[in-house]
């Protein structure tokens, strides 16, 4: 912030001033989220060109997880009438 000599240096801060701050922080937020997902996407990538992850194996472990959730579900039948 530059220092004017013409008028009185104002203490207060203006809402202007407290939106920009708070925009500012937001983004910083999410900068930071990013680049953390980011490490961890190329720690992946890392970890599975070096064979330490089994890819295949991944995905088949995910797809019975979720067909046991679903699996798990409740049968709902609706029926719509007047």
């Amino acid at each position: 912030m530059t220092l004017i000599l013409d008028r009185p240096f104002e203490a207060r801060v203006s809402p202007a001033q407290k939106r920009a701050r708070a925009i500012d922080a937001r983004l910083r937020e999410a900068v930071v989220l990013m680049v953390l997902l980011n490490l961890v996407v190329w720690g992946g990538m890392v970890a599975t060109a070096r064979g330490l992850i089994n890819v295949h194996q991944l995905a088949d472990q995910a797809w019975a997880l979720g067909a046991s959730w679903v699996a798990a579900l409740p049968q709902v039948s609706v029926t719509i009438s007047r």
